[in-house]
């Protein structure tokens, strides 16, 4: 997947979360990036930053 993409794909994730939860797109970014909080620690050692490390910086802005 490019970086345009890869992009596209976050903003429509985030659209349709801000949909489906009834709030706007802000708090469904906030709600999406509350949830790699919640993973970045339930997940044990370095795993999850092996993961972050994988995927383009645009999930760093979240």
């Amino acid at each position: 997947m490019d970086y345009a993409t890869f992009l596209d794909t976050i903003t429509r994730r985030a659209r349709r979360v801000s949909e489906r939860a009834g709030v706007d797109e802000t708090v469904a970014r906030r709600g999406v990036a509350a949830v790699f909080m919640t993973l970045g620690e339930a997940v044990p050692g370095t795993e999850f930053q092996d993961v972050m490390s994988q995927l383009p910086n645009a999930f760093q802005n979240i």
